[in-house]
């Protein structure tokens, strides 16, 4: 669909969504309409019967075709996936053919069962050939997928028309219309199905999807969309008026596909198309950045040798004493990557400088018959440079003179070693193109052997460059021109591991939306006896009123004269209602305040002879030795009397009702008890202590006990960030005239770690931590500065990483009168 832009190609996930589910959820419905009528074996009612048969097409191509709209937002899915999207299209067709020869024919020939096993053998002959054509790839599977709409779907769609047309006789005339409605909309979606993708042979080679998009500017799919969802309804409404199907059921599960299924799944489908379209548009630029790059590198590398081939060559023809091959061998030292320099006279081989690739070692050959060197030291400078032949494992640069020309060999390993940055995926192909596409690949590298699969020139463009496809996988490929040799840098990225969060959390929306409508369509089918029999509910209602029976309420909510009669019976009992339920609330109350005392003096009159019973069995411990034969039972009594004393503390704790205290608080009398419940933890952090209280400070209004916890948790803290090499730790207070009645400022001032600029901003964020894992939990922060909202507070930090951090506490004074 490369012909669609953007916008409009966004929403054909949608489009197929809704095409797919029409014709499944018409599935379902028939499905579920022979499973409640019939009483033979349900599985030999649904594919032995006509309308069993349409029910299996239905939900089979509706499977298809939501998995088209997978397949557009994951960008290509993987081959398995792809070959049984292929075979469910042809086997949903099989089915739509076995419904048009067997729905309105009283005795169906022998030759007519056999049709659709004809045209799926003919289908499947075909498709092999197909395969064996031209492999099992992207294509193939297509070209499969394309034959067997024109093999079987056309047939089945024209059969399916006709056995309509002709079995409306056989129905009631405020039916008809239903059925006569669907069997011209099969007739359309007919010659919709042969509106296919373009492929070589015809009619797709002429009649496809992008001819049509041109002729009318609507894709195909909007048309078959319409076309199943005129087919679902006509065939619902048939059923209904009929009666050959429970209405209520169905309208009820129908009303929670419509309410919530489709809806969410379009939004969220539409949502997670366009996220992964911004995904793969910044995913294509930083690439095409780091291309650039790369083949920067590569010119920067071949400019490398060039310039060295020149400064060697200029200093041998001042120095015409120094053989060339002395001056070349050290040049080849220096440069790995260099296999061989060779100086050709005409064809001929005049001297060559080469590299042993077993020890390295420098060694060269020079032809008997000719001088050493004179010609080609007179020639100099060498011209510009081009790129000559290259194989698997080299590429020769080649400098033309004007009676010869010098070449230099490279390592083509070595080459394709300076852009392997770009290669941060295991399916991500780094690739060297020459300037006539040829792919240059080294043999024994990682790289894979694809010259047949990306061929520069031809290769699609969309919004994301070039596309090429292998084994049903989309790339984006991205190109960068190495100037001046002509050459390209190619690297092909994935779509499906760009877009892989994306359709993560895709999955996990569409698994949380179809567990909902599960859940809702359990509920309807287990709940259809208080949905279908709400008279039913009112008249037990009325003899359980008759009876005295006051609490059973019937509570109907149909929105209609059911609902008004169910209303009008409760207004006659609410007032005995009302009586019955304020005296079951008055002796409730009665028996909840009984127990409490009962409980509380319970605990009481046990507690003590409980402390009687612990304190004489710890005093007797200290009198009796362990090895003393009555010391084991006095420490199991002991035990004992503590967990009956814990389980009296939990009851008077269930008794009591405990409230938030708001009492006045001196601040820095509230730290002085704070830091002594960690005096020795200090001492063993090596961490000093520095208090500058203000006494002018004003009090504040709070809880002790949780300004308690605030501000252990920012000593403690500050404590952790020093723990490595100690430091100190300054608590100062002051008063804070930037408060509308004035406040006091707490301040925490550290030497530790700090923060880095990325973190301060998530601070205080629940469960952020910066703490190596067992270390903390994240929530210390967060909890702080919720009591200090609480307490009407404020609660910043200020930090510079390396250097310490300092928070800061805001608390309102107490307001005078």
């Amino acid at each position: 669909m490369q012909y669609l832009s953007i916008s409009q190609f966004a929403f054909m996930p949608v489009v197929f969504l809704l095409y797919g589910l029409a014709f499944f959820m018409l599935g379902i419905a028939i499905g579920l309409q022979l499973f409640s009528s019939s009483k033979s074996p349900r599985f030999q009612h649904l594919i032995g019967t006509p309308w069993g048969t349409l029910a299996v097409f239905a939900i089979l191509h509706g499977t298809y075709e939501i998995g088209g709209a997978f397949n557009l937002l994951y960008g290509g899915l993987v081959l398995p996936l792809e070959i049984i999207r292929l075979y469910l299209l042809p086997l949903s067709f099989y089915f739509l053919c076995k419904f048009g020869i067997s729905y309105g024919q009283d005795r169906e020939s022998s030759m007519m069962r056999l049709l659709p096993g004809f045209l799926a053998a003919v289908w499947v002959i075909l498709s092999s050939a197909l395969f064996i054509r031209g492999g099992l790839g992207q294509g193939s599977i297509a070209n499969a997928g394309i034959l067997s709409r024109y093999v079987m779907g056309l047939p089945g769609a024209v059969m399916a028309s006709f056995a309509l047309m002709a079995g409306r006789k056989a129905v009631s005339a405020k039916s008809r219309k239903y059925l006569v409605t669907a069997a011209g909309t099969f007739a359309l979606y007919a010659v919709a199905l042969c509106i296919t993708q373009k492929a070589d042979f015809f009619p797709a080679s002429f009649l496809n999807y992008e001819n049509f998009f041109r002729a009318v500017h609507v894709p195909t799919q909007v048309f078959r969309t319409l076309f199943a969802i005129i087919i679902a309804f006509s065939f619902i409404k048939f059923f209904q008026l009929s009666k050959s199907f429970t209405g209520i059921r169905f309208k009820a599960v129908l009303h929670v596909i419509v309410a919530v299924v489709v809806p969410a799944f379009c939004i969220i489908l539409l949502v997670s198309y366009l996220m992964s379209d911004a995904l793969l548009r910044v995913s294509y630029k930083e690439n095409e950045k780091l291309a650039s790059l790369a083949a920067r590198e590569i010119q920067a590398s071949l400019s490398k040798v060039e310039n060295g081939l020149k400064y060697n060559l200029f200093f041998a023809r001042l120095n015409r004493s120094i053989p060339v091959e002395d001056l070349l061998a050290p040049f080849l030292m220096e440069n790995p990557d260099i296999r061989s320099i060779a100086f050709f006279d005409g064809n001929d081989d005049v001297l060559r400088v080469r590299r042993d690739p077993q020890s390295q070692a420098i060694n060269f050959s020079r032809h008997p018959d000719r001088p050493r060197m004179g010609n080609f030291l007179s020639e100099a400078p060498i011209s510009v440079f081009h790129m000559g032949r290259h194989d698997d494992t080299s590429v020769s640069m080649v400098f033309p003179l004007p009676r010869g020309r010098i070449e230099v060999l490279l390592d083509l390993r070595m080459l394709y070693q300076s852009i392997q940055n770009l290669r941060t995926g295991p399916d991500w192909h780094v690739l060297l193109a020459d300037a006539k596409g040829g792919l240059v690949v080294h043999g024994s590298g990682r790289e894979p052997m694809r010259r047949a699969v990306f061929k520069l020139p031809g290769a699609r463009r969309d919004n994301y460059g070039k596309t090429t496809a292998e084994n049903g996988r989309l790339y984006n490929a991205v190109e960068a021109k190495i100037e001046p040799i002509g050459w390209s840098l190619v690297t092909e990225i994935p779509r499906s591991e760009i877009v892989e969060p994306i359709f993560d959390v895709f999955k996990g929306l569409a698994a949380g939306i179809l567990l909902i409508y599960l859940s809702a369509v359990a509920a309807v089918i287990f709940s259809l006896g208080k949905v279908t029999a709400p008279i039913n509910l009112i008249a037990q209602r009325v003899r359980s009123i008759g009876r005295g029976d006051l609490t059973s309420a019937v509570n109907i909510k149909t929105g209609d004269e059911v609902q008004t009669l169910s209303e009008e019976v409760e207004k006659m009992a609410v007032m005995l209602v009302e009586k019955k339920e304020m005296e079951k609330r008055l002796m409730q109350t009665q028996k909840i305040a009984a127990l409490g005392r009962l409980v509380s003096a319970i605990a009481h009159e046990i507690n003590n002879p409980l402390s009687v019973i612990i304190w004489s069995s710890q005093l007797l411990l200290r009198e009796i030795r362990p090895e003393e034969r009555h010391h084991q039972d006095l420490r199991m009594l002991e035990k004992h009397a503590l967990a009956c004393k814990k389980i009296v503390d939990d009851l008077l704790r269930f008794t009591r009702t405990d409230k938030q205290a708001n009492v006045e608080v001196d601040v820095n009398s509230n730290l002085e008890e704070a830091l002594a419940l960690v005096g020795k933890h200090f001492s063993k952090s090596k961490v000093s202590i520095v208090m500058e209280p203000d006494s002018s400070s004003p009090k504040v209004m709070g809880d002790p006990g949780r300004l308690h916890q605030v501000f252990l948790n920012l000593t403690m803290n500050a404590v952790d960030a020093m723990k490595n090499g100690g430091g100190s730790l300054t608590i100062g207070t002051r008063s804070f005239k930037a408060e509308a009645d004035g406040g006091v400022e707490i301040t925490f001032s550290d030497t530790g770690c700090g923060i880095s600029p990325e973190n301060i901003e998530r601070i205080f964020d629940p469960f952020f931590t910066t703490k190596a894992a067992g270390e903390g939990t994240g929530i210390g922060l967060a909890v702080s500065y919720g009591i200090v909202s609480d307490h009407n507070g404020r609660m910043w930090v200020e930090s510079e990483e390396g250097k310490g951090s300092t928070f800061h506490v805001v608390l309102p004074a107490v307001k005078e009168g």
